[in-house]
């Protein structure tokens, strides 16, 4: 499979023994979850910051409530990413810090909530504070987890 940023697809599992959704949880589609995205400065994990985290708490496959935060990344955001995203260097001028925006997310989540995401997994590593390293890999790939 081959990633190309900003197209939006649909996977259907449509072969039994094959499956690209992995996870520890057991957990129906029809229960209780949340599922998040990140935007970033740039495509680079291991060098760039979050810029936005957005979330949806889905319950019986129903959205039921939402979170949203920009995030000021202390950088400069390319052009590129602004057309991409339209967040901009003023769009993030007076947003919280990271170490403001995990928490609040984290608890607008719960205590053993079950996390997905569509993000990268060195993203999702970033996010939770473990800086991506050499050993990232690229690409987007779905992920979950629950949260502590």
């Amino acid at each position: 499979m081959k990633i190309i940023y900003g197209i939006e697809a649909y996977y259907v599992n449509d072969a039994d023994s094959l499956s690209v959704v992995r996870g520890r949880s057991t957990e129906p589609l029809t229960g209780t979850f949340i599922v998040f995205d990140l935007e970033t400065t740039g495509l680079n994990p291991a060098n760039e910051e979050i810029t936005e985290i957005a979330a949806v708490r889905m319950v019986e496959g129903e959205i039921r409530d939402s979170f949203q935060t920009y995030v000021n990344p202390h950088m400069p955001i390319p052009a590129e990413i602004t057309e991409l995203t339209g967040i901009s260097d003023e769009t993030v001028a007076d947003a919280p810090d990271l170490d403001e925006a995990v928490p609040k997310f984290l608890a607008w989540a719960g205590r053993g909530s079950i996390l997905s995401s569509r993000t990268t997994q060195a993203s999702i590593w970033a996010f939770c504070g473990q800086r991506a390293n050499g050993s990232a890999s690229s690409g987007s790939s779905p992920a979950s987890t629950r949260s502590k």
